[in-house]
Parts: structure tokens; sequence; C-alpha cells
């Protein structure tokens, strides 16, 4: 049988009742199978078939396993719509989340001002499901900086930045000015 590019069936050329249609010999030499499961495995037997005879079927390192066409690594939905900026106030959580596209998938890296974040007891790194997420816990005033999420796999890189601004509360420890204290005829 040969299946071309296209066709919604494979044509009989050698077999049946006689050589079959022996019309295009080879007009085809690839072919894309859809509806194969992801994950799953699949063996395909290949042959060369000309006037001769049909030729061996090829040698295969076995099963072959479906996954997506290798893709560069881009964020999905990140546009200008999305938030460049992003406030927190100080004693939340900042929670970056950032969906992408790429495959195979694509090392992830956050980083602070240019230097990597490594996931330890304060902050935490997930990748699933097409979703990379960083969440640092807590966050204070020096929190406030240029951070950015880079994805990378063989086919190319992409690096996505936002600004975080930490905001608190004025600091009312003893020797700070509060409000309270300034009379309406005095001046500073």
């Amino acid at each position: 049988m040969r299946w071309c590019e296209g066709a919604k069936e494979g044509e009989i050329i050698v077999g049946g009742n006689g050589w079959g249609n022996q019309s295009d010999q080879l007009n085809c030499t690839k072919y894309t199978v859809s509806g194969l499961v992801d994950g799953k495995e699949y063996e395909f037997r290949v042959a060369a078939v000309n006037k001769a005879a049909p030729g061996e079927y090829a040698k295969t390192e076995g099963p072959i396993q479906a996954r997506p066409l290798d893709v560069a690594p881009h964020a999905a939905s990140f546009s200008a719509f999305s938030p460049k900026e992003i406030i927190v106030r100080a004693g939340e959580d900042l929670k970056i989340t950032v969906p992408f596209v790429g495959s195979p998938a694509p090392q992830v890296t956050f980083a602070k001002n240019g230097d990597e974040i490594k996931p330890d007891g304060n902050n935490q790194v997930t990748v699933k499901d097409g979703i990379t997420e960083l969440i640092v816990l807590k966050v204070k005033g020096d929190d406030t900086d240029l951070y950015s999420r880079t994805l990378k796999n063989h086919l190319g890189q992409e690096t996505v930045q936002m600004t975080v601004i930490v905001v608190d509360k004025p600091d009312t420890s003893e020797g700070a000015l509060n409000i309270s204290d300034i009379k309406p005829d005095s001046c500073l």
C-alpha cells in the first residue's frame, strides 16, 4: 500500500489480484500520519515497490513513540495585553505564571536582575502542562526588581521580562514621621 501526503486512504500498489495501481510510481516519499495518540508506540512497515518486484521491508529500530512536532519555545497568551508590571504587597506571596508551548519540553529558568533563581525554601519553580510558575514566599521590599523567564530547547529560546514592585505600609517605627504629628501651622 502507498499512503501519499494528504491522502485519506492508502492505495494498493502490490497485492490483491495483481500489481495494483502502477501509475505515479515514486510520486510520494513521505507521509504524515494523523490521529496518533501522544506517548503511544507505533510500528511501521515500509518497502520500496518497482516494476521488478516489491523490496524487502526496511529494518527499523523498533517501535516509534508518537510525540508532537519539534517547536521552538515561546510564551503563549503573553502578549502586549499581559502584565509587564506586577505589584504585590510586602508579606504576600509573589506568583508569576507564564503559559508556554515548546517541544521537546524546554529548559525553564527564572531570574531576578539577571541572576538565576534556584528553588529553595523561599522560592518555588514549577513547570507542568505548558505552564511555568515562580512563587516567592512573603516578599519584602528588596524583592522589587526586574524578573525574567527563559525557555530554551534545541530549536531556540525566548525570554519574557516583567517588573515586580513590592509595596508596603509606611514605616511607623520610632523616629518615623507620622501624619498625626504634623500641626497645621508647622513647617517641616
